[in-house]
């Protein structure tokens, strides 16, 4: 279980232990997640565009992944 798993089921214990409904409590749990989420894409973004400068030899897949990151951003 990574950081922001941890994060998000101690989270909805909290909530259920202060007697929210289990479908609120998991709502906001999983809202939480998806802001945790959704601020590291930015910093990975970044991250891949430096790494795509100083090896050209990586640049189609990280260009991919990059745009996958690019795609998340239009759902939201």
């Amino acid at each position: 279980m990574d950081t922001h798993d941890a994060t998000a089921l101690q989270h909805y214990e909290q909530l259920i232990a202060l007697h929210y409904p289990p479908h609120l409590a998991a709502a906001l749990a999983a809202a939480r997640y998806q802001v945790a989420i959704g601020a590291c894409l930015p910093m990975l973004r970044e991250t891949l565009v430096a790494v795509q400068t100083t090896h050209p030899d990586l640049k189609r897949d990280v260009g991919r992944t990059v745009a996958a990151i690019d795609r998340k951003k239009v759902h939201r």
